[in-house]
This record gives C-alpha cells, sequence and structure tokens, in this order.
C-alpha cells in the first residue's frame, strides 16, 4: 500500500565491513570476559588469565585507535 505513495529514492553511498573494528572488539570483549570470569577459580596470576587480560586490552585499544582513525561518513552519530 505504502509503495504507491512513497517516492523512489536512490542508494546514494555503499557501506563496507569494518573487519578490523569487528575483530578487535570481539576478541577483546571475549579476553575481558572469560579472564575475569575465571580470574578467581584459576587464580589471577595463572598466565593464561593474565595473557588473556593483555590481549583483551590491547584489543580494545587497536579498536579505539582505528575506529577513531576512521573518516567520518554521513552520520553525526559515532561510536567512539
Amino acid at each position: 500500500m505504502g509503495i504507491g505513495w512513497l517516492p523512489e529514492m536512490e542508494k546514494k553511498a555503499t557501506t563496507t565491513l569494518d573487519a578490523l573494528g569487528i575483530a578487535s572488539i570481539c576478541v577483546g570483549l571475549f579476553c575481558l570476559i572469560f579472564a575475569l570470569s575465571k580470574g578467581n577459580q584459576m587464580g589471577w596470576e595463572d598466565p593464561v588469565i593474565v595473557i588473556m587480560l593483555l590481549v583483551g586490552i590491547v584489543s580494545l585499544l587497536v579498536m579505539v585507535v582505528h575506529e577513531t582513525s576512521l573518516p567520518r561518513t554521513g552520520s553525526r552519530y559515532s561510536i567512539v
């Protein structure tokens, strides 16, 4: 019903998938959540926990640096 009333619009911009941003936030959050949830059980000095904490923090820092270096396109809202 609305198809007859709404004007046809052209697609103005193409969007691309931000693979580095997605990968870094997924890895970072997984590592931090794993380390924080298993830290008491395995011990905070366990090498697995320490490595997971470091990888999580570095991954999230990579995501922030990457996202702030991207050009702003079209939207006035930003994640970072």
